[in-house]
């Protein structure tokens, strides 16, 4: 994998607001294990790294959260979706 990286000298911007949360919520997790024994969030659920992007139409009537909870549901199999990838 190479050596570590080395971000001390990175600029973030507001735009980058995703990668600053993670990356935080990821070492806070790596010091609770090492000093609490900690278990991180959701190693205990692997259904949770099943998600993946996606995109869908829906009509304006239908609430997205409502109208995607099948789609968002891990390790399905949907009948008459073709993945994308590769492509």
């Amino acid at each position: 994998m190479g050596s570590i990286y080395n971000r001390s000298r990175e600029h973030l911007g507001t735009t980058d607001q995703l990668i600053i949360r993670t990356r935080r919520r990821v070492i806070n997790a790596a010091k609770a294990l090492r000093e609490h024994g900690v278990t991180p969030p959701a190693v205990d659920r692997p259904e949770l790294y099943a998600q993946r992007s996606g995109g869908t139409i829906l009509p304006r009537s239908v609430d997205w959260w409502e109208g995607t909870k099948e789609l968002r549901q891990a390790f399905v199999k949907h009948e008459g979706i073709k993945p994308m990838v590769g492509v």
